[in-house]
């Protein structure tokens, strides 16, 4: 309820946004990505830190170990979602957790708490 007021209150106090500006800037889209090779992939596949969420499908100490043989796959889903735009649902997802600010706080205020999102260990 806590987070829920303050998610409220924000869009509240949001303003509108300007249209029309005329300011001059140097934008580029990003409608063009280089696929990801699996070199790549299993490279950063075991050089990232082993994490635990209960969203993960795969352990990630394991899916380190099958990297090589598991990758072709993972690679096709990344690579198709980069060439046509959709994230798999599965990716989307969260588990968020409130982690007290501080330890000398009071941990029966839910203000004293931020909230800290676990993603699955395959998430881009």
């Amino acid at each position: 309820m806590y987070y829920t007021s303050k998610v409220k209150n924000i869009r509240t106090n949001i303003s509108p946004p300007i249209r029309n500006l005329a300011v001059s800037m140097v934008c580029s889209k990003l409608d063009c990505f280089q696929p990801v090779t699996l070199p790549s992939l299993v490279k950063l596949v075991t050089t990232m830190k082993s994490t635990t969420c209960p969203l993960d499908t795969i352990p990630s100490a394991l899916l380190k170990d099958v990297i090589t043989i598991a990758g072709p796959s993972i690679l096709t889903i990344f690579n198709s979602s980069l060439a046509t735009g959709p994230v798999p649902t599965c990716f989307k997802h969260a588990v968020v957790q409130p982690l007290l600010k501080k330890p000398n706080l009071d941990p029966t205020l839910p203000s004293n708490y931020k909230p800290i999102s676990a993603f699955p260990f395959k998430s881009p």
